[in-house]
């Protein structure tokens, strides 16, 4: 409400397995060519602009403590409505995938602060 966004998902979600496969599919399709396959803000169109998306693994971006920290209600409006210079995708991607696409935003912040060694 307002400008306060909460943290978790709908009860109605169940995060799973397959579940965060869907949300890394609708990630692939919509959201990497910007923001990259890894999170890291470093898509295939940065190549050719000189708008520079979110770094979604970025120092902070999944930290509550951190200025930069965005909760999972922040994530699920910016793909709905659009943020800066990101356009809305609430027309294109259905309710369930965009809280997918969160689930799998934050599974990569995870991998990227625990990478496998």
């Amino acid at each position: 409400m307002g400008d306060y966004y909460g943290d978790g998902f709908p009860e109605e979600l169940k995060v799973t397995t397959e579940f965060l496969k869907r949300g890394q599919e609708r990630y692939n399709i919509q959201c990497a060519i910007c923001h990259g396959t890894s999170g890291n803000g470093k898509g295939v169109f940065t190549k050719y602009s000189t708008v520079v998306p979110a770094d979604l693994t970025g120092p902070g971006f999944d930290d509550a403590a951190n200025p930069a920290y965005r909760p999972d209600g922040k994530i699920y409006d910016t793909i709905t409505n659009g943020w800066n210079q990101m356009g809305g995708y609430g027309p294109n991607i259905s309710v369930q995938d965009r809280w997918a696409i969160v689930a799998y935003v934050r599974a990569l912040q995870h991998a990227a602060k625990n990478p496998v060694k």
